[in-house]
């Protein structure tokens, strides 16, 4: 363990203030010209600020920075020694050339709620800290960006991660000894260019949530991870599954519960480490898998999907494999590749293709005005059960005046149905038509989105059996890299609140 200590905070040279403000105080850092500042009663800064040190909150204050404004700190956003319970709230932009320090052995809490908050860690010299014991919450649309550098979740700490983001653009992200990190509510962590450890007894648990990790995942001695209820967690480079970064065999565990954990690279399930599969969950493995001796992955419900090669010298898998893919989940009942529509003068042509098929009795058409009430349109018959993919063609002779969502439903000789997929058409502008450009693409390389405005839109690219293996956004750039996908069909699906288009990728 690393000697822990708290930052001395040099009075002499600080700059003091107790905000005597209350919320609605125009502007409650009157009177702050330069250096370090303190706030240790309770705030509202309602005009942009830049403090040339640190900002220090204690006393258990409550700090309310007013939408639309700016509160820059030069140096580190840190805890005073016994903070207390703090909140900074309000809507506004907390912007820190430092680090955050939520300081050490004096068990504080800090949440931020409905702010969006950038760290530095001064260009990545530094690592931001929730230290130990403490509690850090991000709630309420919180988004916090770690632009560079790490950040650690210290021994025995807690960070919860509700309906909220925490980004780390260029780092690690670390959850250390007994820490337990939570992703809930629609929460998401991401690490753009970094790796994912959980160190010994840590827990973290992604309910209904999105984590990606562009790097590796080690997961470390009897750390426990689960991943639950609808979730999606996404490695780029190897999962290890009880083998620490300093090389350690351990004993790693993983529950995936009706949930989707792809890893693009391989997995090493490690001496005495456990992976469970259930509820419908899926676990693909982009490349191979090694089960090691003691080691068990069980499947009650659900699928593990390996693209390279399986090796079970002792036997660990609990369940049947045939082609790469373990479980009672491998087979889908309709597995869709594309979904794409044609203008023909103010016609529209809906047309979709299948890879498989089983059991599917028809597709429903069905179309809306606003992406949320949709009415019946048309009906074209299944192929009940094939191997073979089949293409599929269906015209709106009268479509609707304005821009048109069409939703494609598919439903089994059971009754049992499921939506595959919705295309927004605007027939009056063919521009917004979107295609992709080179198709099929070279394996490695990147493929450029055409079309209509990409703006507050977001991407995700699915294998043909459905999984999510790769996702992100259009706001840096128009285009999309293959890299680590082997070659086959993929959906490539762009969405924006009620708007999808899904285009079809060849990758050779």
């Amino acid at each position: 363990m690393k000697q822990l200590g708290r930052p001395l905070l040099a009075a002499a040279s600080m700059l003091a203030m107790a905000c005597i403000g209350t919320k609605g105080y125009a502007q409650c850092t009157g009177g702050y010209t330069s250096g370090d500042l303190t706030i240790s009663s309770a705030c509202t800064i309602s005009a942009d600020i830049t403090i040339t040190g640190n900002l220090s909150l204690l006393n258990s204050v409550s700090l309310v920075i007013d939408p639309g404004v700016t509160v820059t700190v030069q140096g580190d956003l840190q805890t005073g020694y016994m903070a207390g319970v703090l909140n900074v709230s309000g809507g506004g932009t907390l912007d820190v050339s430092g680090r955050f320090y939520n300081d050490v052995r004096t068990a504080t809490s800090f949440t931020f709620s409905n702010v969006t908050v950038t760290v530095g860690n001064n260009g990545g010299a530094s690592t931001s800290i929730n230290n130990f014991t403490s509690t850090l919450s991000l709630l309420n649309g919180t988004s916090f960006t770690v632009t560079a550098g790490n950040f650690e979740n210290d021994n025995g700490t807690s960070l919860t991660i509700d309906n909220s983001s925490l980004d780390i653009s260029s780092g690690n992200f670390i959850n250390d000894f007994q820490a337990e990190a939570i992703v809930q509510n629609g929460g998401s962590l991401t690490l753009s260019n970094g790796n994912l450890v959980t160190e010994d007894q840590s827990h973290l648990l992604v309910d209904n949530s999105t984590v990606i990790v562009s790097g590796d995942f080690n997961n470390d001695y009897h750390a426990l991870l689960d991943v639950q209820n609808n979730s999606t967690f996404i490695i780029g480079g190897d999962f290890n599954n009880g083998y620490s970064s300093g090389g350690e065999v351990t004993a790693g565990y993983v529950n995936i519960d009706g949930s989707n954990v792809n890893v693009g690279g391989s997995l090493n399930n490690d001496y005495g480490s456990d992976i469970n599969i259930d509820g419908g969950g899926t676990l693909a493995i982009t490349n191979d898998l090694t089960n090691d001796q003691a080691a068990t992955i069980d499947i009650p419900n659900g699928s593990l999907i390996v693209g390279g090669t399986i090796t079970d010298d002792f036997g660990g898998i609990g369940a049947p494999c045939s082609d790469g893919c373990c479980g009672n989940g491998c087979v889908l009942p309709v597995t869709l590749i594309a979904f794409d529509y044609e203008l023909t003068g103010d016609q529209v042509a809906l047309n979709w293709t299948t890879a498989s098929e089983v059991n599917n009795d028809y597709f429903t058409i069905e179309r809306s005005l606003d992406g949320q009430i949709f009415e019946y349109a048309g009906k074209v018959a299944g192929s009940g059960t094939t191997d073979v993919p089949k293409n599929y063609y269906w015209q709106d002779e009268r479509p609707l005046s304005s821009t048109t969502y069409y939703r494609l439903k598919q439903t089994d000789m059971d009754g049992t149905f499921k939506y595959e997929g919705i295309v927004t058409v605007d027939y009056h502008n063919p521009e917004a038509h979107l295609a992709v450009s080179p198709n099929p693409v070279s394996s490695g390389k990147s493929f450029t989105v055409l079309g209509e405005d990409l703006s507050n839109k977001v991407w995700e690219i699915q294998s043909a059996s459905g999984l999510v293996i790769a996702k992100g956004t259009f706001e840096q750039a128009s285009t999309v890299t293959t890299a680590g996908m082997e070659s086959g069909i993929y959906l490539l699906n762009i969405r924006s609140n009620a708007y999808l288009k899904t285009i079809k990728i060849v990758v050779e």
